[in-house]
């Protein structure tokens, strides 16, 4: 799992040229809970033809064999590698009931917690992409604008089974001394679809962009 998230810290930052800012990079997250079990998946892909453009090995697989077999049988890793894209996917289906937190705690740490009205959902690129941080005051003015204005037209969504959350009230990022990041949904019929921009992820230090507050209604 350090591996997925470090890889993602890493790469997003080649993706800021303007030039790769179009469908170069996606990301699709999903939680559920049906008859006490939870369900999650993360997927996270990067155009092969563009990293090779800007001389990224493609090559090597995203996740070595001791990331595949950190979380044994209890979960899914697979390296995504095609012609068009490469990256990995994680998903599993769970009893949070077997899990051991000393043994299954990075596991632990990616499904839903559920609190009242609250679910707390954890967003995995957003938590630890510390090579993002200071990038667009780093950048000229103009750059800077154009950056952020390009990183806003992509999105990465995080799909919200209703099993979890029935009626959805609002989704936020909790803000640091300033109003909440308030983020948009949409009802995609069995589940709700957040969508966020990638810009808020050059705003860390405004935003605890490591978890998602749902409000149930």
């Amino acid at each position: 799992m350090k591996t997925f998230v470090r890889k993602f810290g890493g790469l997003l930052p080649l993706l800021l040229l303007p030039f790769l800012l179009t469908s170069c990079f996606d990301y699709v997250q999903s939680v559920g809970n049906k008859n006490g079990r939870q369900q999650i998946y993360y997927k996270v892909t990067f155009s092969k033809p563009l990293m090779e453009m800007i001389g990224e090995n493609t090559q090597e697989s995203w996740l070595d064999d001791e990331t595949l077999e950190s979380f044994g049988n209890k979960a899914s890793l697979r390296n995504i590698d095609t012609d068009l894209e490469f990256g990995a996917e994680i998903s599993a289906d769970l009893d949070p009931k077997s899990l051991n937190p000393e043994t299954d705690g990075e596991l632990m740490d990616l499904l839903p917690r559920v609190s009242g009205k609250k679910c707390l959902i954890p967003f995995m690129p957003g938590e630890k992409s510390d090579a993002l941080d200071g990038m667009a005051d780093s950048a000229g003015e103009e750059t800077g604008a154009m950056m952020i204005a390009m990183l806003s037209t992509l999105k990465a969504r995080v799909l919200v089974d209703k099993s979890l959350v029935p009626k959805m009230k609002s989704a936020c990022f909790i803000g640091n001394g300033v109003e909440d990041y308030q983020i948009p949904f949409y009802d995609y019929g069995p589940a709700w679809c957040l969508e966020i921009p990638l810009n808020v992820l050059l705003e860390r230090e405004s935003y605890q962009l490591g978890t998602i507050v749902v409000t149930k209604k």
